[in-house]
């Protein structure tokens, strides 16, 4: 969602990436994505932790979701700003 996208509040990822510049880091975030959007993208980063572990390159997964279906939960009006289907 936007607070990993950096997009609509702090650029954290991007901050990360610059006081450790051996780290990789790959933002896989959607703005107003709610966890059923986000979970479909876990095969992807699976693959990369399983090419990662092959190649004896350390590899760490951050995980944020969730925000987004806090707010959404808090209205129909509020679900209507957010994705459920792509």
């Amino acid at each position: 969602d936007s607070l990993t996208t950096g997009s609509v509040s702090d650029d954290w990822v991007s901050r990360v990436q610059s006081r450790n510049p051996r780290v990789m880091c790959i933002r896989e975030a959607r703005n107003g994505d709610l966890s059923i959007n986000a979970i479909s993208r876990a095969p992807r980063i699976k693959e990369l932790a399983r090419k990662c572990k092959a190649s004896n390159v350390p590899f760490a997964t951050v995980v944020l979701i969730g925000a987004n279906d806090l707010i959404a939960a808090t209205s129909k009006h509020m679900l209507e700003n957010y994705r459920v289907n792509k």
